[in-house]
């Protein structure tokens, strides 16, 4: 079975680690990919560098402003014309096998195919290990397991009509939630096949404000009970690094929580 699998990658202002990812992309070790690139309105050379690639199977679009990085996803799902469909982060890289293991535990039974991840900064690499290796909606409105990639049949995110563009952040949970909530579980593959890049020397895509008022749209958007907002604010505390103090623990705890209870989630999601 060789179907073809596209590779989106949307980049803004990120020329030098977008080739990194592109070469990521050209050095797998299966072959039938298309690559899709949009490019966000960069000002930095990405136009030039683009326009004159010559790489695999490449189709390449610029949007004249830019469209963030959900409508951005948005336009290369809509471009994609493989059987399979995965996505690449502009600053991180793939691992040469990373698609050839995803077609390999292809089953059509799970909703999409996600991996472990390996964090870098620059100097030091640490593997994530994932203990969840199904993942169903319970499961994943407690935490994104799941990360920021996944390995899905092209025509399932496209009947859901890709990214939602008015999130302020976390549109890529809020798109595993409602696939998982319309197809089923999904599967954790057990290897470390993307690489994630955590340097601070290159521009975030969103900020803290963002990713606060993204919690509130996901706990609205998804009518989340009073026990599953409050996974969403450790969630958010995590993502952002924020302290919670005796107030906030308090209000957390009120009427669904036991303090020790809370406390002993806290303590599991932050230190374990």
């Amino acid at each position: 079975m060789t179907p073809l699998v596209s590779v989106v990658i949307t980049t803004k202002n990120r020329l030098q680690l977008l080739q990194r990812a592109i070469s990521s992309v050209e050095n797998q070790t299966y072959k039938n990919i298309e690559l899709v690139i949009v490019n966000d309105a960069s000002n930095d050379g990405t136009m030039e560098f683009l326009d004159n690639l010559k790489s695999i199977n490449t189709r390449i679009v610029h949007n004249p402003t830019s469209l963030g990085p959900a409508g951005a996803k948005n336009v290369g799902i809509q471009l994609a014309k493989g059987d399979y469909l995965t996505g690449l982060d502009d600053d991180d890289y793939f691992a040469k096998n990373r698609i050839e293991d995803f077609i390999n535990h292809i089953d059509g039974k799970t909703s999409f195919l996600f991996t472990n991840y390996i964090f870098f900064d620059g100097t030091n690499k640490h593997k994530q290990i994932n203990k969840k290796k199904t993942i169903n909606f319970e499961t994943l409105i407690k935490q994104n397991y799941v990360g920021n990639q996944v390995f899905i049949l092209t025509e399932k995110i496209k009947n859901l009509n890709g990214f939602d563009e008015t999130l302020e952040a976390w549109e890529d949970y809020d798109l595993w939630i409602r696939l998982v909530k319309k197809y089923g579980a999904a599967k954790c593959i057990n290897n470390h096949s993307y690489f994630i890049n955590q340097s601070n020397s290159h521009n975030r895509v969103t900020n803290t404000k963002q990713i606060a008022v993204a919690c509130k749209q996901l706990v609205h958007k998804h009518q989340l009970t009073k026990k599953q907002t409050i996974y969403q604010e450790l969630n958010l505390a995590s993502d952002t690094k924020r302290k919670l103090n005796i107030i906030e623990l308090c209000h957390f705890t009120v009427d669904y929580f036991s303090t020790i209870r809370f406390l002993k989630l806290f303590v599991k999601r932050f230190f374990s």
